[in-house]
Order: structure tokens, then sequence, then C-alpha cells
């Protein structure tokens, strides 16, 4: 099928993706507005093959992959330029990834920052899984994609280079604007015009990989950025389990995770309660987080674990603040708790974080 510009159209029936994968909205937006910086109309375009920009801008919008992957071969198509989605990834900004791209703004160092896109990756795509790897000499940041029967990837190989180009562009908006990884694998085969991905990248461009990577060396990766802010990345981590929380009804991980988030100050968070608030008997919900591999007790745990590290980083906050935070009845308890999760007490974690902001947290 030929489109209004002369360009060759790509059908759903050529694109097999399972219909439960889904990406933020906004990744529909970056689309459009690599259109326009073509001199085409982003969003008549992208209204052309179903997507609306009103309704991708909707902080709460998902699209399925299979839509987002007509709509990513197609733009290419129009636009005439086989690294389409490398020049998409350089337009992102400090709101592409919502409050993820918050988080990570505000995070410690570009280590915290990747540390936070694989803990909550769920909330920009559902199409893989990221892993963050030490690799002794070297941190690993890689994305694992979900593949359809065929052995394809379940989504467009230009939103492939677009996501890579976008880290990358954080990382140089973040800590350095000439920074360079030390390595980046692609998916792609090895394409006509390998010089526009060396001279972005600026590094080793591995193509063919069955994963997507950046290597980062250790000092990139654990320099303290600028704008760091523990407060602000805290607030964001909320608004980020609140919305996987929505995203997720079905999910109750997520339900569990934000309901004891919710209930940690005022002490009340018992299973009974949270049972209650998420309305259903005590013993449906023990059965439903077994069948997930996990119990309330290991989920609350890990909710207070979490919330402990970022708030020690809060210089403004007292140990004992922060156990009162968290539904403890008195700070040793607090401390007798953190330092069963971590082997350290919490001030001595707080000092060693303030003298090596790169601890890979576990």
């Amino acid at each position: 099928m030929t489109g209004q510009f002369g360009k060759q159209i790509i059908m759903p029936s050529q694109l097999s993706t399972p219909g439960k994968y889904t990406l933020i909205g906004s990744w529909a937006l970056l689309i459009g507005k690599a259109l326009d910086s073509y001199g085409l109309d982003g969003n008549k375009l992208c209204k052309q093959f179903g997507v609306d920009l009103l309704e991708a801008a909707d902080p709460d919008s998902r699209f399925s992959s299979s839509q987002l992957g007509i709509l990513w071969e197609s733009a290419a198509e129009i636009s005439g330029d086989p690294a389409f989605g490398l020049r998409a990834g350089t337009l992102v900004g400090p709101s592409t990834f919502r409050a993820l791209s918050v988080s990570m703004w505000m995070s410690a160092n570009l280590l915290e920052a990747f540390e936070r896109v694989v803990h909550y990756s769920g909330m920009f795509a559902t199409t893989g899984n990221a892993e963050l790897t030490d690799l002794k000499d070297r941190f690993r940041f890689s994305i694992h994609l979900e593949r359809g029967e065929d052995g394809n990837i379940v989504t467009s190989l230009h939103s492939t280079d677009a996501l890579m180009a976008a880290y990358i562009t954080f990382c140089r908006m973040l800590y350095k604007a000439d920074f360079k990884p030390l390595a980046v694998d692609l998916i792609r085969s090895h394409t006509e015009f390998p010089g526009q991905y060396h001279e972005f990248f600026a590094c080793p461009v591995n193509f063919g990989c069955r994963s997507l990577s950046i290597y980062f060396d250790k000092k990139s990766a654990t320099d303290t950025l600028a704008s760091a802010d523990a407060k602000m990345a805290s607030h964001a981590d909320q608004e980020i389990v609140n919305y996987l929380s929505r995203m997720e009804r079905d999910d109750i991980v997520s339900q569990v995770q934000s309901r004891v988030l919710e209930l940690l100050p005022l002490g009340g968070f018992s299973r009974e309660r949270v049972a209650r608030s998420l309305n259903m008997s005590l013993s449906k919900l023990q059965k439903q987080l077994h069948s997930r591999g996990t119990s309330y007790q290991q989920e609350l745990e890990k909710t207070r674990m979490s919330r402990a590290a970022h708030y020690l980083q809060q210089a403004d906050l007292s140990v004992g603040e922060i156990g009162y935070l968290l539904g403890f009845s008195s700070t040793a308890s607090f401390s007798r708790a953190f330092k069963r999760w971590t082997g350290n007490s919490p001030t001595c974690y707080r000092v060693a974080r303030r003298k090596r902001p790169n601890r890979l947290n576990t």
C-alpha cells in the first residue's frame, strides 16, 4: 500500500506483535516530534496511522507495541531516513519518560539513574526487561526484548535505535555533553550507513546482537551529577509506583507496594488492613501473592528497605525520623532491621553513600 506521500506503508498484518506488549504514550509524542523535525506534519501523519497525539499527551496513556511498531516503520519510510530512530532518540527531554525521567534526572549518578530504569522499566514499556551488571572493570546496562514465535522482537528496530539514542542523550544532558560509552550493542544488523551510528555513539558499535547494551566506565557511571536531589528523586519514585499500580490493576504486587507506602507513616500497615484496602479477604491476598512467588512480609521488607535507602540520602532527615516514616516503633528497631537488610547500620550506610555514591544497590 502507498500513502499520500508516495511512500510504502506497512500494514498491521506485516507486523505480528502480541497485544499484551505496551509502551508509554509519550513515546508516540517523540515520533511526532521527529517527523516535525523533517518538515513533515507529525500530528497529521500519526493520526493517519491511528495514533492521536492529544491522547498520547495524557500521562496515563499507553499504546500497543504493534500499533507503535507500524508507526515507527512508516514514519521512517516517509522521512526517507534509514536512521530515523537514531535521530528521534536525540529529541528526548526531561518529560519523555514521565516521572521516570525526573527520577533519573535527580539521581546521584548515572549508575543510580540506570538502577531506576531497571527497577521501574515497566513504566516505560512491557516489551522486555532491563538488567544492570557489574563486570568488575565496567558496568553493563542491557535490555532483553521479548520475541514472538517467529523469533523476531516485539517492537520496531527503529524504536530500539531511538531508545538507545535516548539513553545516551540523557547521559549527555545529565553528566557531560561529550559523554562516550565504552561500547554499545544494537539488535539491528549492520546498516548501509554505519557511520551515522559510530558518529553518534562515539564508541565501538556492535550490530546484530541478541540484546541492547550500553557499557559504562566506572568513573563516568559513579561521578556525582550536578542535578542530584535525593528528596525529589524519592517523590518521583512514589509517582512511578502510583502509575504502575494504576497501569496494572491486576498486578497484586504493585497494589500491595502502593498500599504499604501509603500506610507506613501511619503505622497501620498490617496485612489484614492492606487486604481490606484492596477489597479482598486476607486469604485471597495471601493466595495471590503466593502465585507471584512472594508474600506480604517479603513485599513489606522490600518496600521498607528501598524507602530507607532513599531517605538516608536526605541530610535533613534524622535516623529516628526515617524509622518513624517507615512505621518502626523505635530508632533501635529500625536500626536492627536495616542492619539485617544491608549488613550496616543506617548511620554507616549514610556515611558510605556520601563518600561512595557509586555503590550498586542490591
